[in-house]
């Protein structure tokens, strides 16, 4: 994960995004959870027409509507859920809509996602038998009762339709809290468990009599990833801006294989709804073999997170990664084999199984770089090539060769859009690499200007380095089109509260929560600027709702645990809480950081010392980590090991003039402390003094470290702030205290 240095204000920043990625998966099924409500509600005659947009929409991707008729075997699922297990009193059952193919006579395919309710509160791979599941396909037979198709429940009086019943389904894994390296490989694989295989109560798929099932053609990622040109591809779905008389066709899209999930990117265009859905390939004689399901939109840290919904006018830079994802049917052709062995209409041709990359695969990134030597002068496969790297060998690496493909290729937007996420998905915000893609991102809105989610995207840089008001501002000027996404009102407040403006964060956190009662990121966020504010029970409150709310969250008892140690209470309580939460990762040293503060405040060095080792090992550059141990070790009087902490944290691309750096060479005695001090005054003026603050408390520290308490007590005396929430911030106060004859 991000190092806890990767921001301006270091620990603070990080105890946020440490919030933001334990909510984030909550907030994307909020968001899919939302839109599918919305989607799915009673069908009056005024929703069921296609969006007055959808035609403008479609030539942009030169893609065409074609009306449903009784042949082609594609059509939708409806899908009616009992109550949650744990829902309100009230609570009503809820629908989903979703797109589903025939692949015989009476058995059809879709992902699995589509017909599973996705219960937080109930993790198990038996799908719930108990919702009513109906597949809907074929032309409109009686126009006169779309008037009176108010439900989803009544599609059935206006298409051909018939009970589907799950007869097998893709696995996921279910890792606890205490295996990191579990949940990343359940995280990895379940991607490629979306599937589902439905058997017809009604056999719709006889051919002749009926519409036309498609055959099944196996091709594996190996294959895919050696092909020399991306594999031509259909997709035709059915998401409910085309209305229940029509489906999305889309005939001149590609499939690309794998590039940064266990999944094959393609150019196909998708919208709510069209999950589910079969990615097809020609199959030499005119017609089409479905090798893929479509299953998900771009996921993950991405900034461009499906942000433009799929529009890519001509020179748009993101062509290749962030589209539309499909599932190979490969993966789960030998898996489905026993249940259609009596289905006359099944066919089935090529591989049955499937193994993806792995997540850090070497063997990957030979595989491309093998055929970059055959073909030195395709970009998009420079692209695929550089994103494998990124996964398999982190951001220097690629950095390192992104600049030189850059010299290859000075004008490709793909490349720098690579860059773009590199920068923020590492929170790269003292490198070098932070300022360039600061500057393509300008200049990619110099050449979109129609396209005002990119200012989103640049404001989420800009927040990254820092610059939060600027950051603010961007985010600011969305909210005429975007302002009903909940994340850009909540990065907005991330933003102000950055840069000082707690009322405004306040009440924007307020407001959030006033309309959703349950949103782990405005309770995460109103608790962080509560506390730093001096509200410290109502701060204790929000991280006891998180806790209440989303009992599997890690963050806010490992907040509960910083909170109680930074105000000196609860130690005993707040050391257990924090090894607990040292068990649930092994990538991500913040917890590390704050158990080793809190143990050198109270005077157990060596303690320290061992969680910061901890700390250090979960993470080699979070310079936070290396910091503290530097400063732990020094007080134990191992001055050269201390000094060898910091040999390898700094890295090539990191900008030499950042104060964060400077604080480094500081710290390694290259520097004086006040060049150090000077550079944390320069910058971005909203968020100087929480640079300078926390450069000053480090300086301090050090001092500290080495008996020297005159400079010691000078600088934390001359420290312009010294905020609540850092991880340090008990180490701070209490050596703070001592060097000023307060303590012992």
């Amino acid at each position: 994960m991000a190092s806890t240095m990767r921001t301006a204000d270091i620990s603070n920043g990080e105890t946020v995004r440490y919030a933001v990625r334990v909510a984030i998966g909550v907030l994307l099924a909020f968001a899919l959870a939302f839109v599918t409500q919305m989607m799915a509600r009673p069908a009056s005659a005024e929703s069921i027409p296609q969006n007055p947009l959808i035609e403008d929409i479609l030539k942009l991707h030169d893609i065409k509507l074609v009306r449903r008729d009784d042949r082609l075997g594609i059509g939708n699922l409806v899908v009616k859920h009992p109550r949650r297990k744990k829902a309100e009193p009230g609570e009503p059952n809820y629908e989903g809509w979703g797109t589903a193919f025939l692949i015989g006579e009476c058995h059809i395919l879709t992902a699995r996602h589509v017909i599973d309710p996705s219960d937080p509160d109930v993790e198990t791979n038996d799908l719930p038998m108990k919702s009513k599941i109906e597949f809907v396909i074929g032309p409109v037979r009686d126009q006169s009762k779309v008037q009176k198709a108010n439900d989803m429940s009544r599609l059935s009086e206006i298409l051909d339709s018939t009970k589907a019943i799950p007869v097998a389904w893709g696995q996921y894994q279910f890792p606890k809290l205490d295996d990191p390296a579990g949940r990343r490989k359940a995280e990895w694989e379940n991607y490629y468990e979306d599937w589902a295989l439905l058997k017809l109560e009604k056999c719709l798929g006889q051919g002749p009599k009926g519409y036309i099932p498609f055959a099944l053609q196996g091709i594996t990622t190996e294959e895919m990833a050696k092909r020399a040109e991306p594999l031509p591809a259909r997709n035709v779905s059915g998401p409910p801006v085309s209305g229940i008389s029509h489906l999305v066709d889309d005939d001149q899209c590609e499939l690309y294989g794998q590039v940064e999930l266990p999944l094959w990117n393609s150019t196909c265009f998708a919208r709510p709804g069209s999950s589910g859905s079969p990615i097809f390939t020609p199959d030499g004689s005119g017609g089409w073999n479905a090798v893929a399901i479509l299953v998900r939109g771009p996921v993950g840290g991405s900034i461009r997170n499906e942000l433009l919904e799929g529009h890519r006018p001509a020179g748009w830079p993101w062509r290749v990664q962030h589209t539309q994802l499909g599932n190979p049917v490969s993966g789960l052709i030998d898996r489905i084999k026993p249940f259609l062995k009596d289905d006359k209409g099944a066919r089935i041709i090529g591989a049955g199984s499937n193994k993806p990359y792995a997540k850090k695969d070497e063997g990957f990134v030979k595989v491309l770089e093998a055929q970059r030597e055959q073909r030195p002068e395709d970009v998009h496969l420079a692209v695929r090539w550089l994103i494998a790297l990124y996964q398999a060998r982190g951001a220097e690496a690629a950095l390192t060769e992104l600049d030189k493909l850059l010299e290859q290729f000075p004008e490709s937007r793909e490349l720098r859009s690579v860059r773009v996420d590199i920068v923020y998905n590492d929170q790269l915000g003292y490198s070098l690499a932070w300022r360039q893609a600061v500057d393509d991102m300008v200049a990619f809105r110099k050449s979109f200007p129609e396209f005002n989610e990119l200012q989103i995207i640049q404001g989420d840089l800009l927040f990254v380095g820092r610059q939060c008001k600027n950051a603010a501002n961007l985010y600011r000027k969305s909210w005429d089109r975007l302002g009903i996404s909940p994340f850009i009102r909540m990065y907005w407040a991330d933003a102000m509260a950055c840069a000082g403006e707690h009322r405004a964060a306040l009440a924007a956190y307020d407001e959030m929560l006033h309309y959703v009662k349950e949103y782990p990121h405005a309770l995460a966020g109103r608790a962080m600027v509560r506390f730093r504010t001096g509200q410290s029970e109502p701060a204790r409150e929000d991280l006891r709702r998180i806790v209440k709310e989303y009992p599997k969250d890690t963050w806010a008892p490992m907040m509960r645990a910083v909170f109680a140690a930074n105000e000196g209470h609860h130690l005993e309580l707040a050391e257990k809480d924090l090894r607990t939460a040292l068990t649930q990762t092994d990538d991500d040293a913040t917890p590390a950081v704050a158990l080793g503060a809190m143990l050198l405040a109270q005077g157990r060095d060596a303690d320290a010392i061992a969680a910061l080792k901890i700390a250090r090992k979960y993470d080699k550059h979070d310079i936070a980590a290396a910091l503290l141990l530097s400063v732990a070790l020094t007080k134990t009087g191992k001055a050269a090991e201390a000094k060898s902490q910091l040999k390898d944290v700094l890295q090539p691309h990191d900008d030499p003039k950042h104060w964060v750096v400077q604080l480094v060479k500081y710290f390694q005695g290259e520097i004086p402390a006040d060049d150090v001090l000077k550079a944390a005054e320069a910058g971005s003026e909203d968020t100087r003094w929480m640079r300078a603050g926390w450069t000053h408390a480090y300086v301090a520290m050090l001092a500290y470290a080495q008996g020297n308490t005159k400079d010691a007590r000078r600088y934390f005396e001359t420290s312009p702030y010294l905020d609540r929430t850092w991880l340090e911030y008990s180490l701070i106060d209490t050596w703070r205290r001592t060097a000023n004859g307060q303590g012992t």
